[in-house]
């Protein structure tokens, strides 16, 4: 579930960037996790039916943790976040993969889902970049995806935006400096795309 910007953490270990804000952070939704995991779950009941039958409470307890305790391993094991500079995706306790790309480089945002994912609201977020779907940045099992893929867009777009009204300050500056603009005008032009990248940073 997306919940407030001012509420979201960077994930473990991750270092802010310089005017970095959070917008959504997330981990493996429980039910995606659940059944990726069904053939263990599976296995889980079988062994919680042997150890009532059998009386072996062992196998009641081993049986329980295939059920709900390897999906919330998958579950604790994953942190996903998007900033208004990127995307950043890390999975695995002993071993891990991580996976982000700067917010400017995403050209789309597709959603995955499968039956149960289209029933119970879950589903892939794949993050398409200019190098090929080698470098894309996948999001697995995320809660309510289609909200999310509108937050991301949204912030695609202002992040693009942003990058224009800054190459225009450059370019203003550059100009200034050459001459070909005089004072007047150029204070004009700085303090209104100042005030445009403001208010795009500000929301």
């Amino acid at each position: 579930m997306v919940e407030e910007a001012e509420k979201f953490k960077l994930p473990a270990g991750l270092t802010p960037l310089k005017g970095e804000k959070i917008v959504f952070y997330g981990r493996l939704s429980f039910l995606a996790s659940f059944f990726g995991s069904i053939v263990w779950v599976l296995l889980g009941f079988v062994l919680i039916f042997l150890g009532v039958i059998g009386k072996f409470p062992l196998l009641y307890f081993v049986g329980l943790f295939f059920i709900l305790g390897i999906p919330l391993l998958k579950i604790y094991a994953s942190e996903y976040m998007i900033s208004n500079r990127r995307v950043y995706v890390k999975f695995g306790l002993i071993s891990r993969r991580i996976t982000e790309a700067r917010l400017e480089w995403v050209t789309d945002v597709h959603i995955d889902q499968g039956i149960f994912g289209r029933i119970f609201n879950y589903g892939n977020i794949i993050f398409a970049t200019p190098s090929g779907p080698l470098t894309s940045v996948v999001m697995e099992g995320v809660s309510d995806p289609l909200r999310v893929r509108t937050i991301v867009l949204d912030w695609i777009k202002k992040a693009k935006e942003s990058e224009k009204i800054k190459k225009k300050l450059e370019d203003l500056e550059k100009e200034y400096e050459l001459g070909r603009v005089d004072e007047k005008k150029y204070k004009e032009l700085k303090e209104k795309y100042e005030k445009e990248l403001s208010a795009l940073e500000s929301d």
